[in-house]
């Protein structure tokens, strides 16, 4: 209001000098007052680039803009995170996402909306999870701000509204990562698009998890800083080599594409240095299921019972990493094709070798997947033994420690791989 009074007494004043009536009177001034508070009882966000608070110029737009706001991208991700947000939290999501799509580094979030900067983070976090077109490893830095929102006074000068709250710079939302971004929608959509339309949902989801589990090699970026900003998408479906988040995004958004829900998960390790992971859960006839394509190591050579292997489909049960969110993500309580054949809380005796061996005559190539508790490597090497024995052949193992404390022993004969 001072600042209004101000400028209306000097207007005044310099129109008294010149002997002119001034051409705004007291209900403009007031008008100019209920202008700024008009906006300054609304919540904004500014989008700017450059280095902020110094050669950005922002671009401002009320929280309200977004429940008219129409992305054309957001087609491609999940709302299951979204879901989980309350109504500010929300206006925070869907202007994050628009930063993304327009390349603005640097968002500013009115205070109204967020009670610090864990609550921005939080989101950018959600919304990496619900889009494909998000990566995890996130790159950006946050703080507070006082600022002002200039307001337009009838056409002839600018008052300013108050405007503080919490910053977010992202270094991923750059064009040339968005630019990426776009192609890698253009290779994935053609990819579907060559599936035969006769293929059920659950094989166009095996097919489209084969073609990056068999043909995308798994590799770890050159970042010692933890600063750099990759195109793990593009790097999927394009240079067809990348780490966890690659495959997840990319698996994330064939499976949206061939019209099936999907949702990304992830994990941090709770020691510091110790290497974190990210993969996707979807949903066939309402039953939702995990999928990890990084893991090839495990998929048949041949056609078998075994079908596209342990990381196609699995329970939670099953799952390797724990979950940041599993209060949040839909429960996959049984696997589409792998279930273990026996759960055994110790494997002294005869139940090993038997589940093994009634599993044999079942399958062609042979193999049995065991889930153990107070796991001994010598008394598992004892039952492979006898399992041998029993079977006339030669019998192969392998062990993945599961999330729940137990281990997954996976006994199998020549040919499967």
């Amino acid at each position: 209001m001072k600042r209004a009074v101000c400028i209306f007494l000097c207007i005044v004043f310099c129109f008294t000098l010149s002997g002119c009536s001034p051409v705004i009177d007291i209900i403009d001034l007031i008008y100019a007052n209920d202008a700024v508070r008009e906006v300054e009882n609304k919540p904004y966000f500014a989008f700017s680039n450059g280095t902020l608070f110094k050669d950005s110029e922002e671009t401002y737009l009320p929280a309200a803009h977004f429940d008219a706001e129409q992305s054309e991208y957001s087609q491609y991700r999940s709302s299951i995170y979204y879901n989980t947000l309350s109504p500010e939290e929300q206006y925070i999501y869907l202007a994050l996402q628009y930063a993304m799509e327009n390349c603005y580094k640097n968002v500013l979030v009115d205070s109204a909306l967020a009670a610090d900067t864990d609550t921005v983070v939080k989101v950018l976090q959600h919304l990496a999870l619900d889009s494909p077109l998000l990566e995890q490893n996130l790159r950006y830095v946050t703080g507070t701000f006082t600022s002002s929102i200039p307001v337009n006074i009838l056409g002839l000068y600018n008052d300013y509204a108050d405007f503080d709250g919490f910053y977010i710079s992202v270094d991923n939302f750059t064009k040339e990562m968005w630019d990426k971004k776009l192609e890698a929608i253009t290779v994935a959509q053609q990819r579907v698009d060559a599936l035969p339309d006769s293929l059920s949902l659950a094989e166009k989801a095996e097919r489209l998890y084969l073609s990056l589990a068999q043909s995308v090699e798994y590799s770890l970026y050159d970042d010692d800083d933890n600063t750099k900003v990759f195109p793990y998408l593009y790097d999927a479906l394009v240079t067809e080599k990348t780490h966890c988040d690659g495959h997840a995004n990319a698996l994330s958004l064939l499976l949206r594409l061939a019209g099936i829900e999907v949702c990304e998960k992830d994990y941090t390790p709770e020691k510091e240095g110790q290497p974190g992971h990210t993969w996707v859960t979807f949903s066939l006839d309402g039953q939702w299921y995990n999928a990890d394509s990084t893991n090839g190591d495990l998929i048949p050579k041949k056609a078998c019972s075994m079908k596209s292997g342990y990381y196609f489909g699995f329970s939670d049960d099953m799952r390797h990493y724990k979950e940041n969110y599993d209060e949040v993500t839909p429960a996959c309580k049984e696997s589409l094709y792998m279930e273990p054949d026996g759960t055994l809380y110790g494997i002294e005796g005869n139940s090993f070798s038997s589940i093994v061996v009634d599993a044999f005559v079942e399958r062609e190539p042979c193999w049995a997947l065991i889930k153990v508790f107070n796991y001994n490597e010598a008394s598992v090497k004892r039952q492979i033994q006898r399992c041998a024995d029993q079977t006339y052949s030669t019998c192969y193992w392998m062990t993945l420690d599961v999330a729940d404390g137990s281990t997954m022993v996976f006994v199998y004969q020549k040919g499967l791989f």
